[in-house]
């Protein structure tokens, strides 16, 4: 649920991106997307007590990865 509402969030600040930068924003989206999908389709097996490290590994470091883009996309758009 939480990393749903992850990639709730970056929609949305995509979505707020596209009126001033269409291209930033449409890259937000996308990665907003890649977020929920890496959840979705990435499952994992859980282990004997039920736990899922390797899907955790992979949506925290997808997460991280789409919060380090948004940042440089956010430090390197100029201001009008």
């Amino acid at each position: 649920m939480a990393w749903t509402r992850t990639a709730i969030a970056f929609a949305a600040a995509g979505a707020a991106i596209l009126k001033d930068r269409p291209v930033a924003g449409v890259i937000v989206l996308a990665l907003g997307a890649a977020t929920w999908a890496v959840t979705r389709f990435f499952p994992g097996p859980a282990t004997d007590d039920g736990s899922r490290p390797r899907q955790l590994l992979l949506v925290t470091a997808a997460v991280t990865g789409v919060g380090l883009v948004c940042l440089v996309i956010a430090a390197t758009a100029r201001l009008s």
